[in-house]
């Protein structure tokens, strides 16, 4: 047998003579075989990928599809894959078109694919392309409150697991009802003030499967108490609701609000009254009186500035004898109680009328100092009338008193003046009965109620 390149040579020639000697009898001669090295040269170049399968990220429970493309008529196809980790390609079980769908999984995740494209027995093998299995992200260390000290630097952080994640830190201050987006790295940094303790903070984690948020957890950053905001005096009428409202800053706060009646007496606290706001009904009787808010928390405590309540007396609830009644410009307040006073009225002038059968003369010294400003004249600016327990109204009917208000004369800011108001009563209707003092120094007049007895 004649073997190698010199064999084939001599095979051709033989069959080149062979071809002579029968040309001449008229049979056909046979085109001469084409080198074995070039017909295959030729046939791989019949079959070329022109596009690869490329390798994509897939949501797991999808379906991706990989797709060849091939220059050649009647080529074949056979996909093979490679799981992540391993060396060895296998074929696809009835994958031999030039597309391949896969649906992605947890478990496919990582695995290569590539295809094995075929004309005859010419083959040609493309570029392997990678299935990434995008998982719904999971936390796997969820963050931790952080306590710490105004200035420094509290560290938010969470533990993942999953691909392309994305992390959007939310922050929701105390009082708020809406979260705010603060950070989107997977650790928080926070320099933590006063204005941020008791803040409310949570990661949302998330990609292109799915998103997921941690737990809420709390930045405490203690402080002891501060005053912010005083208590402010108010004045309201008896029946009006007086409010007093104070602020602090710190952490954990407890409020109490205290009441005294004097200087010269204790604080005392007053029940239920333990908001930043004490609301309460105004009785005369609580006129002047003052109040106060203790602020405490587990570092310390403050307590605020005194605030007055001013109580402007009604008829209903008049003031007590020997109580400041404060006016427009004017304070007054009644020495002593009222007194019947027909024989004194009748003494003090000879033309004073006598009174009927059944009333009397009533009357009371007043001591009444002008804080406005400038002067004011007493008797122009000062009123004095009895309301009797049949709610009339009575003066003096024109008479002349003792130490009558016309004597008291002309004040100045911050001086002060006496002088004895009188009215002409109905005798059964003097017990129970009320002063009214009207100043109308300036405007808005004002009028305070004394009880009479």
């Amino acid at each position: 047998m004649l073997r190698g390149q010199g064999g084939r040579r001599a095979v051709l020639s033989i069959i080149v003579a062979l071809g002579v000697a029968v040309g001449g009898a008229g049979v056909a001669v046979a085109a001469p075989v084409v080198d074995g090295g070039a017909a295959f040269g030729a046939a791989r170049a019949s079959v070329r990928i022109t596009a690869h399968p490329r390798s994509v990220k897939v949501v797991s429970g999808r379906t991706t599809t990989f797709t060849v493309r091939a220059t050649g008529s009647k080529l074949t196809y056979r996909w093979q894959s490679r799981v992540a980790g391993s060396t060895a390609w296998k074929f696809v079980k009835g994958a031999t078109k030039s597309t391949l769908k896969v649906r992605a999984t947890s478990k496919g995740d990582g695995t290569s694919y590539r295809v094995v494209v075929s004309k005859g027995r010419t083959k040609v093998v493309s570029k392997a392309a990678r299935l990434t299995t995008i998982s719904t992200p999971r936390i796997t260390t969820q963050p931790k409150a952080v306590t710490t000290s105004a200035g420094a630097v509290a560290t938010f952080a969470v533990g993942t697991s999953g691909r392309d994640l994305k992390y959007t830190w939310q922050r929701k201050t105390r009082g708020a009802s809406a979260w705010t987006s603060v950070g989107s790295s997977r650790a928080l940094k926070v320099s933590a003030t006063e204005a941020l303790h008791g803040a409310s903070y949570r990661v949302v984690v998330g990609n292109a499967a799915g998103k997921v948020t941690s737990r809420t957890v709390v930045l405490s950053v203690p402080t002891a108490p501060r005053i912010a905001t005083q208590p402010v005096s108010v004045r309201v009428t008896a029946g009006e609701r007086a409010t007093f409202t104070a602020a602090a800053t710190g952490s954990d706060l407890r409020f109490q609000w205290q009441k005294r009646t004097a200087e010269d007496q204790p604080w005392t606290n007053v029940p239920g009254a333990t908001a930043a706001t004490y609301a309460f009904a105004a009785r005369t009787a609580m006129n002047g009186d003052e109040y106060r808010v203790v602020v405490t928390n587990g570092l310390g405590s403050a307590t605020s500035a005194l605030a007055y309540v001013f109580v402007d007396s009604t008829y209903v609830d008049p003031a007590a004898p020997e109580t400041p009644v404060i006016l427009t410009g004017w304070g007054v307040l009644t020495m002593g109680s009222s007194r019947h006073g027909t024989s004194e009225v009748l003494e003090e002038n000879m033309f004073n009328d006598v009174p009927p059968a059944g009333w009397e003369y009533v009357l009371v010294d007043v001591l009444g100092c002008y804080y406005g400003t400038g002067s004011s004249t007493t008797w122009l600016d000062v009123d004095v009338e009895f309301i009797g327990s049949d709610g009339r109204t009575y003066d003096d009917g024109g008479n002349v008193m003792p130490d009558d208000i016309i004597e008291a004369g002309t004040v100045y800011s911050e001086g002060c003046t006496w002088f004895t108001a009188g009215a002409l009563v109905p005798s059964d209707v003097v017990d129970g009965g009320v002063w009214a003092v009207t100043d109308s120094s300036s405007y808005p007049y004002s009028t305070g109620y004394i009880r009479a007895f």
